[in-house]
């Protein structure tokens, strides 16, 4: 039987995940049904593995998944790092440095899989963003010199500011070195959760490597999403999904907008696109 789309690719928070950072088993129904049709579903999220392997055996994929916005591609089924691009040290070292004359809230995720994995000399509470400190505190490692915990590479250094602070901070970046992706994950109250990772990070870069490795036409991948960082993977896919919960912004690269996180809109989008 032939289907509109080879292989569908899901975000994690703000999309396959509730508020309640669950998956309902309406949405797990129908991914396991597109997995008994024979096709591929896989995860593209901007979380690392510590946060993301939770939901690991909820999902039993068999091919690779993105973590990190396409830092790591990675195979939970055998653990083999299929591809990982690393931010150089003393590159975060400096970002280090220029952050910390500014005040900003910063992390230095210095491995990949190794806890703790979250690096800071300042305090990380008192933004928006508290949800996210709370639930990664176990991962948290608070120092007062985060250089000696930063080896050859890290796998990114995370950075809180202003919307305004965003450009002057990256043009900072580029006086020491190119090789780095600035990605904008998400946007709260008019404050930025900005991270920086290795040269030509991005999730669209990731499924791009991901969809030549298993020879699948761009243009057979679905892709669900919500949040800044997917907008580019949105541009590149041959359907491209926004939950109802997305900014405004984020809706325009989608080619239909679906119900929210809190609404089982992934499990929506699927059985309207594949009639299921």
């Amino acid at each position: 039987m032939s289907y509109p789309f080879d292989l569908v690719v899901l975000d994690l928070d703000g999309t396959l995940l509730s508020s309640n950072k669950d998956i309902t088993e309406v949405n797990l129904k129908v991914i396991r049904q597109l997995l008994d049709m024979g096709l591929w579903v896989t995860i593209s999220t901007g979380r690392a593995y510590s946060s993301a392997k939770q939901y690991f055996n909820h999902l039993s994929f068999e091919i690779p998944i993105i973590l990190q916005n396409g830092a790591l591609i990675y195979v939970p089924s055998t653990g083999k790092v299929i591809r990982k691009i690393a931010l150089n040290g003393k590159l975060a070292k400096s970002i280090v440095y220029e952050i910390r004359k500014r005040g900003n809230r910063y992390f230095v995720f210095t491995d990949f899989f190794k806890e703790p994995d979250m690096f800071t000399s300042i305090e990380p509470y008192g933004t928006p963003f508290d949800p996210y400190v709370r639930m990664n505190e176990r991962r948290i490692a608070r120092v007062k010199n985060v250089e000696e915990y930063i080896g050859e590479e890290v796998a990114e250094v995370q950075i809180t500011c202003s919307k305004e602070e965003v450009k002057e901070i990256i043009e900072r970046i580029y006086n020491y070195s190119q090789a780095f992706s600035p990605i904008i994950s998400s946007e709260i109250d008019g404050m930025t959760f900005l991270e920086i990772f290795g040269p030509n990070c991005s999730k669209s870069n990731a499924l791009g490597y991901l969809q030549r490795n298993l020879n699948i036409p761009m243009e057979r991948i679905m892709f669900i999403g919500d949040n800044y960082n997917d907008m580019d993977i949105m541009d590149t896919v041959g359907l491209s999904v926004s939950m109802k919960n997305a900014p405004e912004e984020v809706k325009r690269h989608a080619d239909f907008v679906t119900l929210s996180n809190d609404e089982d809109g992934v499990a929506y989008a699927i059985k309207k696109i594949f009639k299921i």
